[in-house]
């Protein structure tokens, strides 16, 4: 029913209050029926059998049938009610400004009565106020003034409360339809949010949406750049509605996107928009759905190279840090598949750089993700993720020096070696580090390109190894050569044969030595790289410090323990120096080029020669290598003097911590004394036991009759 001018304004709140009560008491009804649904499934929960599966099952789907109609009931309700209140307002304002305008035109008609009134007394000189008529007309003109202001502020008035309730009416009415539609229902649901205010905001989304066309069809540079900053406005305003967002991403794909804003200027407000947007729809999305989204972020890239450093940009601000883990690994598939197909090119795998980063970044914070990431499908399908992570780096170098893969690659094998890992994690983990050992220093591995790494990566993967620090010395054993990818299980911690001795907690990897050896080495060529390193130990030795002083080791063993973590930390120390020895030989080598290229030259000038000449330029070939310069034999000496250093931080450190736990355990200054006498970086035993492993991992040797 329409409103008639200047009455009173339609409805009756008494009849929707009385409705939304209706719907209130049929949600209250279905709620209770819930309740004795959930006892009954609860009643079943310890019974095992196919029928009570079924039971189980047909209760759980019912069950929730009934709380989505709950839910739409008490939303109905609430927007009812809400309606009714503000349908009494707007009524009550309405019928005041009739009210106060029906008193100023009885005040018009009176004043303009008394205004003709006194023109005429004006004209009558036998009137006795004739001499006041004049003001007295004047008084009546002014007081009819004020009184067709007065009806035209009412009648305002009377305007505003109609817009009101038609403005309410309108939120009302989308509100109610909005819940009549049951994908929306239920995603508002999932999200946890208002229903009517999650069905309200449908349209706007899908409106959004179609927006994306309207720019990718506009045409003329200038009116696409208008229709673009119009879209950008928009996608900023929706701020983290999430209907709207939900409308959004049910209508639009990531490929529209990176369409309609093909061009756009970097952007800090639409970056944070895109992220917060993709969060808000994420609430009310499925599994499937966050890894059908992942997936198409990376799908959608399109295989031309012609803007692709662009789109990825715009692709890794679909990937918010706040985006669930199923997001993430979809689009770590979507990228596997698109690193592994053939026709690949390196400016492909340089200008998508920034959303590999964004997705290695999103699965960082999630060990458990990562780990399912790398581990699902066995160990074929491990390795083939490996290789288009850690396998297949820009010729550049990555954007971030490799920060965000080397955290990914840390966080999968913290996700397997955690305080309560299962052994099929240990394992999954386990042969990660395998792999992943050997791809960072073959063919395009991240540790084989002309780039600098940076600091972070080397905090990553000193990170990654230290769980594994403690099968080091086995996997550096003299009689060890290439390894394959693999995994060597459980190492004890000492080499003793006292049944007392236990065994790692956490299954260990396979390390090919050389590999192991070369990545350490490339990550830990300045003092803070080094230290991140040799700080990683630290954790370790106080480990081992723990089973060394152990109560029920056996005599001896506790040497055997101390002796093996020795063993296990230089080879970390010794690696850490390796560059030293590296760097020398490369200018030796340098070196040796250019002296060859001098002598290949001065021989080509004897040919034809007289036979002295031959003879004195064929000595110079001789006399010429005795002008390199020994670059390596400085290199040695210095790698062999901070070899001392080295030995008095791990052993001194592992003597400290064993000194430690025995006060702990309550023991006396002498018992304590004789415990760690043996543990002394200066004795022999020491100096050998360190010598070992570092001479080798560190490049130096030693020549026979050379000291540790």
């Amino acid at each position: 029913m329409r409103d008639v001018e200047l009455t009173a304004l339609t409805g009756s709140p008494a009849r929707l209050e009385d409705l939304a009560g209706t719907l209130a008491r049929a949600g209250s009804a279905l709620s209770d029926t819930c309740t004795g649904m959930g006892r009954v499934a609860g009643a079943l929960a310890g019974q095992r059998s196919g029928a009570v599966d079924e039971a189980r099952s047909a209760i759980t789907a019912v069950r929730s049938e009934a709380e989505l109609a709950r839910d739409v009931l008490s939303a109905a309700a609430s927007a009812l009610r809400a309606h009714a209140g503000d349908l009494a307002d707007h009524q009550e304002a309405a019928l005041r400004a009739v009210l106060r305008r029906d008193v100023a035109h009885r005040e018009l008609v009176a004043a303009e009565l008394d205004e003709a009134a006194a023109w005429r007394t004006g004209a009558d000189p036998t009137h006795p106020q004739q001499a006041d008529a004049v003001r007295m007309a004047w008084d009546a003109r002014q007081r009819a003034s004020q009184a067709r202001s007065e009806i035209a502020a009412a009648e305002h008035a009377w305007r505003v409360a109609r817009d009101g309730k038609e403005a309410d009416s309108h939120r009302a009415a989308v509100a109610l339809v909005g819940l009549a539609r049951v994908e929306v229902v239920r995603l508002a649901a999932a999200a946890g949010t208002d229903l009517a205010r999650f069905g309200a905001s449908w349209p706007q989304g899908t409106a959004l949406a179609g927006l994306l066309s309207t720019v990718s069809t506009t045409t003329g540079r200038d009116a696409r750049a208008a229709a673009r900053q119009d879209l950008v406005d928009a996608l900023v305003a929706a701020g983290d509605d999430p209907g709207l967002w939900a409308a959004f991403w049910r209508t639009a794909t990531p490929g529209e996107l990176y369409l309609a804003l093909g061009g756009t200027e970097d952007d800090d407000e639409l970056a944070s928009a895109l992220r917060t947007g993709t969060a808000a729809w994420a609430a009310s999305a499925t599994v499937p759905e966050l890894h059908a989204f992942g997936r198409a972020v990376v799908d959608d890239l399109d295989e031309s190279v012609l803007g692709l450093d662009e789109r990825s940009r715009l692709a890794a601000l679909l990937l918010a840090p706040a985006m669930p883990s199923a997001t993430f690994i979809g689009a770590a598939d979507a990228w596997s598949d698109r690193r592994g197909r053939l026709g690949a090119t390196d400016v492909e795998i340089a200008d998508a750089a920034p959303l590999s980063e964004a997705i290695a970044d999103g699965l960082s914070g999630r060990p458990a993700a990562a780990l399912e990431y790398f581990a699902r499908g066995g160990e074929d399908e491990l390795a083939r993720r490996v290789d288009a992570w850690f396998g297949q780096s820009p010729l550049d170098g990555w954007h971030d020096g490799g920060t965000a893969i080397t955290g990914l690659f840390a966080a999968a094998v913290a996700g397997g070696t955690r305080d309560g890992s299962t052994v099929g994690h240990q394992r999954q983990a386990a042969l990660l580090a395998s792999h992943v050992t050997t791809a960072l220093v073959t063919g395009r591995g991240l540790l084989t390109v002309p780039t600098t790494v940076s600091d972070g990566a080397s905090r990553h993967l000193a990170q990654a190894y230290e769980p594994y620090f403690v099968s080091f010395d086995d996997n550096l054993r003299t009689d060890a050569g290439p390894s394959d990818p693999g995994v060597l299980g459980r190492v004890p911690l000492a080499d003793t044969t006292t049944a007392a001795t236990t065994w790692s907690d956490t299954l260990q990897p396979r390390l090919d030595p050389v590999a192991l050896c070369t990545v350490i080495g490339v990550t830990s060529r300045s003092d803070t790289t080094a230290g991140y390193w040799l700080g990683s130990t630290d954790p370790y030795l106080d480990q081992m410090a723990v089973e060394a002083t152990r109560q029920g080791v056996g005599d001896g063993d506790p040497d055997a323990v101390a002796a093996s973590a020795v063993k296990d930390v230089s080879v970390v120390a010794g690696a850490t120096t390796s560059d030293v020895i590296t760097v020398a030989r490369r200018r030796e080598a340098r070196d040796l080029a250019t002296i060859g290229a001098f002598s290949t030259a001065a021989s080509v000038g004897t040919i034809g020669a007289r036979p002295a000449v031959s003879a004195a330029a064929a000595g110079g070939g001789v006399l010429l290598p005795s002008l390199l310069t020994d670059h390596v034999g400085p290199a040695r000496e210095q790698v062999l003097a901070a070899e001392y250093e080295l030995r008095e931080r791990t052993v001194g450190r592992l003597r400290d911590a064993m000194a430690d736990e025995l006060v702990e355990q309550g023991a006396s200054a002498q018992e304590i004394a004789d415990a760690t006498v043996r543990i002394d970086p200066d004795s022999t035993t020491m100096r050998d036991t360190f010598a070992g492993h570092f001479g080798t991992t560190s490049l130096a040797g030693r020549r026979l009759g050379e000291s540790p």
